[in-house]
């Protein structure tokens, strides 16, 4: 067969693609997606909503997308060359719902609160929820904060709310004791709902490996009064526990995706560290320091021990 010639009609096979997840007409309830799909030619670029996707070598590709409130549109368009290819699917991102009770004021210690009734307070998101205190509706404002009275009575008072919109439903509690007039509040109460961020904490790596993913669920909690900022950083330290950055090491690269974006209360993100190796590396333990900050208010921090092996 004859070779083809510069600017002869060969036949090629056209440029595909095909977004995989999410699927068209999804409802999610996070705002944050890891859109995946192939494309037939890996050494095409990629593109999603605008943000260019990491393409492998099998042509498989992702990228990460924030969502707004409603109907989205992903959009993903291949170029290589000349040649362009776009595909689409729309989905729906709905918040979850999320009520929140604080403990009282501590002027309201100062009551004969068994003959007068406190006042509790709390937020719920989205604000157009309908929100029951114990068996009482009360009013919501428009930025979700809400207030009720409860009268306490001697021994455990359970303190219970309950929000409802559309087919969703969300309660919090927590408990007053009274034990001879003096209110007593259980020691870490408030535990359950702060924020969790889990992930291995320890990686054994052998030097001029490619990459090694570490996913991370980030479960942020309920007491945050709207969505907001949430921005992580990673760095080297000297040694486990400590803060002090140090310069990353020849032949060790460290970086997290996305390491910015919006989250909202009671909701679970997914993200990712990627540590990188090349054979530079000199064996050892190495250490770094995981943080996150929610609105430049610091929220908490982690270590994440590295070991490379020869």
């Amino acid at each position: 067969m004859a070779p083809c010639l510069l600017y002869s009609s060969c036949e090629t096979t056209p440029l595909s693609l095909d977004i995989n997840d999410p699927t068209d007409g999804s409802i999610l309830k996070t705002n944050l997606i890891r859109v995946t799909g192939t494309v037939s030619n890996p050494e095409a670029t990629v593109m999603i909503n605008e943000q260019e996707a990491h393409v492998a070598n099998d042509g498989s590709f992702y990228a990460y997308v924030e969502l707004s409130e409603g109907d989205n549109t992903v959009e993903a368009v291949a170029r290589l060359g000349r040649e362009s290819v776009e595909t689409s699917v729309n989905v729906i991102f709905y918040p979850s719902l999320a009520v929140y009770l604080r403990l009282p004021e501590s002027s309201e210690y100062d009551k004969p609160f068994l003959e007068v009734p406190i006042t509790v307070t709390g937020y719920v998101f989205p604000p157009n929820a309908s929100v029951r205190v114990g068996e009482n509706q009360v009013q919501v404002d428009e930025d979700g904060s809400f207030s009720s009275q409860v009268q306490l009575q001697e021994g455990n008072n359970i303190v219970r709310v309950e929000a409802v919109l559309d087919d969703e439903d969300d309660t919090y509690r927590y408990i007053i004791g009274v034990e001879e007039g003096d209110i007593l509040f259980p020691p870490g109460q408030g535990l359950e709902y702060t924020s969790r961020f889990s992930y291995e904490h320890a990686v054994v790596i052998e030097a001029g490996e490619t990459e090694i993913i570490i996913d991370v669920s980030a479960d942020i909690r309920k007491d945050i009064a709207e969505p907001g900022e949430l921005s992580c950083d990673i760095y080297m330290v000297e040694a486990e526990y400590s803060e002090e950055e140090v310069p990353m090491p020849v032949g060790l690269e460290v970086s997290i995706e996305p390491s910015c974006f919006t989250v909202y209360p009671n909701t679970t993100y997914h993200i990712t560290i990627s540590i990188t190796t090349t054979p530079e590396l000199t064996p050892g333990e190495y250490f770094l320091r995981f943080e996150q900050n929610f609105e430049s208010r610091f929220w908490s921090g982690g270590w994440i021990r590295v070991t490379i092996e020869p």
